[in-house]
């Protein structure tokens, strides 16, 4: 009777099927947050329902996580939201 092995490194490729804590560990987010993406109504996370098993393609990760890419800081935006706050502060305290 022969065995099979044991498969215990799986190469990474784009199209690759990673469970959540494979996820976890390539995306750097925790499995709750995860299950949290992928719950949420506004922008799931696509993934793949097999059973109770949850997968996610590589590719289909990186497509929705560079949604959320940033580049360098909106500082103007800060300075106005914060000064916006100032005044509404004032306006609220002004009154006697």
């Amino acid at each position: 009777m022969s065995t099979s092995p044991i498969i215990e490194h799986v190469a990474l490729t784009p199209d690759a099927y990673l469970s959540l804590d494979a996820l976890a560990d390539y995306s750097g987010i925790s499995v709750r947050q995860i299950r949290n993406l992928i719950a949420d109504p506004a922008r799931p996370l696509p993934c793949y329902r097999i059973g109770r098993r949850v997968t996610v393609r590589r590719s289909d990760y990186d497509a929705w996580a560079s949604a959320y890419r940033q580049v360098g800081t909106d500082i103007m935006g800060q300075i106005e939201r914060l000064q916006r706050r100032r005044r509404r502060r004032r306006v609220t305290h002004a009154a006697p």
